[in-house]
């Protein structure tokens, strides 16, 4: 892939790493990453979609190489950069896909701009992420007691404990190397953002497409959670049971191709703008 790497102010003195591929001129897709993940964790998954589609993928705030804010932010705080993004882009709306901590941030995004979000791809979803057992023991035993310099070994176990048994050795080393950019207060601070935020009622209104996918061996996200983001029309949910919290790294090629299928499916029956 020719990758087209941008640094873009999302406000006073924070800038976020963008990275583009694909048809500058085509229908785009932007990517919001997982915790501690950065753009790089989804060129699997990049690799294997149309490239006449306009892909675009951020690194969040505290991520990778993007600026890392010295005052608190929320959840809003990070669906406001993605907005940021997509105007200093001139994106007026794209097809929104989201992994994890990445899902919070594009649930927030269709409350707040829903006119931005054409459809949406949530993989390994969250709703009251606050309350999610597997989240509060990782951010009371883990997280909260991060220091710097942050132990390579917890970054390591936390990467491995949150894919399949099919994921490629190369993207698990990738993901840890990107999540050794962080420091203590950037993974607490991220995690915290989303921690505090109820997401129940956050795409109650929306009616574009919705596509959930679910790794059942996930032990991170609640599967009564993935039946409720699909309850409605014009929303689906794909679960496997050999998935693990990250299938889009476990399983690119098969990912990317729901993902088209459930593009152009939405498309031919006029429920998505053709591409131009």
């Amino acid at each position: 892939m020719e990758l087209r790497t941008k640094r873009i102010l999302v406000s006073p003195g924070l800038a976020l790493d963008v990275v583009e591929t694909g048809n500058p001129m085509g229908h785009p897709v932007i990517f919001l990453p997982g915790l501690s993940d950065s753009w790089p964790s989804y060129l699997p998954l990049m690799a294997e979609m149309r490239k006449d589609r306009r892909l675009i993928a951020i690194s969040p705030r505290g991520h990778g190489d993007s600026g890392k804010p010295t005052a608190p932010y929320d959840l809003a705080d990070l669906a406001r950069d993605v907005i940021s993004v997509m105007r200093a882009l001139e994106v007026a709306s794209a097809d929104i896909v989201g992994h994890s901590l990445g899902t919070t941030v594009a649930q927030k995004l269709v409350e707040l701009a829903p006119s931005r979000v054409t459809s949406l791809v949530l993989i390994g979803a969250f709703v009251r992420i606050g309350s999610n057992p597997a989240v509060i023991d990782l951010h009371d035993n883990a997280i909260a007691k991060l220091i710097d310099p942050v132990d390579p070994v917890f970054v390591k176990e936390f990467q491995e404990s949150a894919v399949g048994p099919d994921t490629p050795r190369e993207t698990i080393d990738r993901a840890i190397a990107e999540s050794m950019k962080l420091t203590a207060r950037d993974w607490q601070m991220a995690l915290g953002a989303s921690m505090v935020a109820d997401l129940a009622l956050a795409m109650i209104g929306y009616r574009g497409p919705v596509l959930i996918l679910h790794g059942e061996l996930d032990d991170f996200c609640i599967a009564d959670e993935q039946a409720d983001l699909a309850r409605g029309s014009n929303r689906r949910l794909v679960s496997n049971a050999h998935w693990g919290h990250s299938p889009h790294w476990e399983h690119p090629a098969l990912v990317g191709r729901l993902i088209e299928q459930f593009v152009s499916e939405k498309q031919a029956v006029g429920l998505l703008p053709a591409d131009p």
